[in-house]
Parts: C-alpha cells; sequence; structure tokens
C-alpha cells in the first residue's frame, strides 16, 4: 500500500536581527518594498506610522520591537527600515505591514519537528513553531497574537484620528 503524502502548510521565511522567521502563507497578502510612513499621533513604540495601502491605512511596525529583538542590533533611525521589506499581513480582518530584513524563500511547516530548548523558552512570544530552511530552522509566528499586539487600543485611536483628518 503507498503511503499518503500528507500536504503541510508552507510559511513565508524572512530574517529580522539575523534570526530566521517565518509567518503561515495564507496570511501575507503581498511583500513590498518599504515607503515613507504617514506619523500617527500617540502612536506605541515599534510603530514607525501608517502606510497607504489602495486606500486603506495600515499600520507599519517594527517587528523586532513587538518580539523584543530591537536590542539584537543596533537602533535603527526611522530611515534604516527603507533597505528591508513590508510583509503585509491580514489576520483577524486587520492588515498591518510588517518591517523585515530579507524574505529568503517559502518552506513547509513541519509539525514533527521538535522544537528546541531556546525556542520552547520563548513559547510566551508570538512563535508557534519550527520551519526547515536548508540546514538552518526559522521560528514561526501565529500572526494572529502578531496582529493582536499591534491593534491595542492606542494604536486604534491613533489610526482613526488621522482616517479623520
Amino acid at each position: 500500500m503507498a503511503k499518503r503524502k500528507v500536504a503541510l502548510p508552507n510559511a513565508l521565511v524572512f530574517t529580522l536581527h539575523e534570526q530566521a522567521l517565518a509567518l503561515p502563507v495564507e496570511v501575507i497578502t503581498e511583500v513590498v518594498r518599504p515607503v515613507w510612513p504617514l506619523r500617527l499621533p500617540r502612536a506605541p513604540s515599534g510603530c514607525l506610522g501608517a502606510i497607504d495601502v489602495r486606500g486603506q491605512l495600515v499600520p507599519l511596525v517594527r517587528l523586532g520591537a513587538l518580539l523584543s529583538l530591537e536590542g539584537l542590533a543596533r537602533p535603527e533611525a526611522l530611515g534604516d527600515y527603507l533597505i528591508g521589506r513590508m510583509v503585509l499581513v491580514v489576520s483577524l480582518r486587520r492588515t498591518v505591514a510588517l518591517v523585515v530584513d530579507q524574505v529568503l524563500d517559502v518552506c513547509d511547516i513541519d509539525p514533527r519537528v521538535p522544537m528546541s530548548a531556546l525556542e520552547a523558552a520563548l513559547a510566551s512570544t508570538p512563535i508557534v513553531g519550527t520551519c526547515a530552511l536548508g540546514n538552518r530552522r526559522a521560528l514561526v509566528l501565529d500572526p494572529t497574537r502578531l496582529v493582536s499586539a499591534v491593534r491595542s487600543r492606542l494604536l486604534q485611536r491613533s489610526l482613526d484620528a488621522v482616517a479623520v483628518t
């Protein structure tokens, strides 16, 4: 009897401060070159502002700030993110643009690959698993937890204030 091949979900793998991270492809609408953001009043730390995506204001967020990885690299000036990429993620019917350093590839998320001790220690963060990319492993992020963290009431009030003006 032939074994049936199980289709594994795919993830987009990218780097952030030299750490390989991934998001499920089904929540990614596009990967784009960064554009200069519109500043948001009272925006929380880590939010660079908002960008216009086909008439919709989308918060532009430093993913490193959400994951507490900002200390792993030199402090960034506002314009430093312009050399990376923006990954547009939709979850909870909300779109968020995440600043990443470089997009690498798409790979399978294999739930049978056990997490290392370090990865397990990060379980309180939005990390839900790993995927292999050659000899490198990427941490797979939970888009719902990421978007929830971004869409705080403070940020929503900031977006509403800009939309009214």
